[in-house]
């Protein structure tokens, strides 16, 4: 029936948030690893998503989703911060390659 759907949702959505917290730890990561993370994060979400307000275990989603969202909110603004500093890496090795070949002409 649906508790037993939507139990499995809910255990599904766990296993996520799990792989998603078991990958953010130890940062700072690189770009591709916080786009695995949110990912991870996205996947629990979509599922707890999938229960509706009829559903026994609706309220139990729905803190789960509050807090899975919140957590892949923290881990955008990570990705953009990470993003970002790469570009300003990339855009400070052009200035030192550029600088550095012209003081060498």
């Amino acid at each position: 029936g649906k508790t037993g759907v939507s139990a499995n949702l809910i255990e599904a959505a766990k296993v996520f948030a799990m792989q998603a917290a078991q990958a953010s730890q130890n940062p700072p990561h690189p770009v591709y690893k916080w786009e695995q993370v949110e990912k991870l994060w996205l996947e629990a979400i979509k599922r707890l998503r999938n229960i509706d307000a009829t559903n026994p275990n609706y309220l139990e989603a729905q803190k789960l989703l509050a807090k899975y969202q919140s957590n892949q909110g923290i881990i955008q603004t990570r990705l953009q911060a990470e993003r970002e500093s790469q570009r300003i890496l990339t855009l400070l090795g052009f200035v030192c390659v550029s600088h550095l070949y012209a003081e060498n002409q």
